[in-house]
């Protein structure tokens, strides 16, 4: 936008001012009524259960987040943002106090511990002490709601850095690549003082300005055009989305977005799968991860089995809270972890099902090298989850059902690669044996009768663990004389 088509925005938005400052005079109130509430003398006596979300309507965390709604807005995020909440958390359905990890894992203590981050933002902002307010451990979108509520004439209550950037755009102020959120605002406030017809305005009414005259960034989301089960090089993921080559969680800020890795080529924490939803685990918080969330950037999920195979999953969205739980790692060691629920939005069984299988067998033999002692603790510390199941994609081969009957009759009732009985008749009395392809159908066999033999129970699970090729030249010689 020009100058001239933004001091005609500001001109007619001033001719509805009257409206507005019926608003933010009751906005004021309330929000002068919560200062009053919770002065620093009564954030010390702050306790749990008068912090928390989660217990009743009035609390700290309910009242600024619910009834300072219209002050900024931060519903839409998560509880732990307040670092501290009561409620529910992943698969374990007792409401309970949960904790942000950062602030470890007393409740009483983690209290304590916010109250004096809560404490530090407030003397940190009354000094201008920027740098503190950034090193202060509060969640960045309750961190700024709290200097909004309590120093509305120093910082706006607009969270989001998307629109920060956005009406920066638009009103012809370019941005320092690496300045953070408290120096767009700043940017935006000092814009705002040196318009000439703005004299007057409060934070509230610039916001109300920008959002109403200027509007809200559009959502255009980057499409990568790239099929759900796709095999990508970590250079084509390079390439594609614009991040770097390393690392699990990758970033690109030209196409606001990150790129998140499963990888099970390396030893490190579980993720857990439940159809397509991934609980996807850190063993700490992680900044460009939350971000992401919060900033609502398109997140991409990649999983990787082979060295340099990554299969692309397509887009995912968190479903509900981070939670913490204990898991044990590669070393054998209970340790805490963060998991975020994802979901896959667009997936119709992109995983392979023979990749999946080959995964499980080598992880089924990796395991018989773990202790009695580590397998018992990983046992117990997963007690209380579901089952974990996969979406797969697989080619089902339709069996000629007259070759599978021919080749039962031809063995005569005899298991062709022990050469004992079938073990039982079935309910029709014949003899219960399995029709198996010598060559699988998945490796380019035929299904016909010289690739077909009956085999017992016993032995069709063999020919499909072990796989002896002893066995498999001994099944067509003697087929080959038939």
């Amino acid at each position: 936008m020009d100058k001239e088509i933004i001091e005609k925005l500001i001109i007619g938005f001033n001719l509805q001012l009257t409206q507005f400052e019926l608003e933010e005079t009751k906005l004021e109130l309330l929000r002068d009524q919560f200062v009053k509430d919770y002065s620093i003398e009564n954030i010390e006596k702050l306790t749990k259960e008068t912090y928390c979300t989660g217990i009743d309507k009035t609390t700290f965390c309910y009242r600024i987040e619910h009834e300072l709604k219209d002050l900024g807005d931060m519903r839409g995020a998560f509880a732990n943002k307040f670092g501290l909440y009561y409620g529910k958390e992943g698969y374990d359905i007792e409401k309970k106090y949960r904790i942000t990890p950062k602030f470890g894992d007393d409740p009483d203590s983690a209290m304590n511990e916010i109250k004096k981050q809560i404490i530090d933002l407030l003397t940190a902002a009354e000094n201008d002490n920027k740098q503190d307010i950034r090193n202060n451990k509060l969640s960045h979108i309750f961190k700024s709601k709290i200097l909004g509520t309590y120093f509305p004439n120093k910082y706006l209550n607009i969270y989001s850095e998307e629109h920060l950037n956005f009406f920066l755009n638009k009103i012809g102020l370019s941005v320092v690549p690496k300045a953070d959120i408290l120096e767009k605002q700043e940017m935006l406030i000092n814009w705002m003082k040196k318009q000439p017809n703005t004299n007057g305005w409060s934070l509230l009414t610039l916001e109300k300005f920008l959002y109403t005259q200027i509007g809200k960034p559009k959502k255009i989301k980057y499409d990568p055009k790239i099929p759900t089960g796709s095999i990508l090089s970590s250079n084509d993921i390079k390439n594609k989305f614009d991040v770097s080559s390393k690392g699990n969680i990758r970033k690109s800020k030209s196409k606001n977005l990150i790129v998140i890795i499963t990888d099970h080529t390396k030893p490190s924490y579980s993720d857990k799968w439940y159809g397509n939803v991934i609980h996807y685990t850190l063993t700490k918080q992680n900044k460009i991860l939350v971000d992401a969330i919060e900033n609502d950037m398109s997140i991409y999920l990649c999983e990787i089995f082979e060295k340099d195979k990554y299969i692309f999953h397509g887009k995912v969205e968190l479903i509900q809270e981070p939670f913490q739980k204990e898991q044990i790692d590669f070393n054998g060691m209970l340790q805490k972890v963060l998991v975020f629920p994802l979901k896959i939005i667009d997936n119709k069984g992109s995983l392979d099902k023979n990749i999946l299988e080959s995964y499980e067998l080598n992880k089924k033999i990796s395991t018989k090298k773990i202790s009695n002692d580590t397998l018992k603790m990983k046992i117990n510390s997963t007690t209380k989850e579901n089952v974990e199941y996969r979406t797969v994609s697989s080619n089902v081969y339709i069996r000629n059902q007259d070759i599978a009957e021919y080749t039962k009759r031809r063995a005569k009732g005899v298991c062709q690669l022990c050469g004992q009985q079938a073990p039982f008749n079935d309910k029709n009395g014949n003899p219960y044996l399995e029709c198996h392809h010598i060559i699988w159908l998945s490796k380019g066999g035929s299904d016909s009768i010289d690739n077909t033999v009956a085999l017992c129970p016993n032995c069709h699970k063999k020919m499909h663990i072990i796989a002896d090729e002893k066995d498999v030249k001994f099944l067509q010689e003697k087929i080959s004389k038939k």
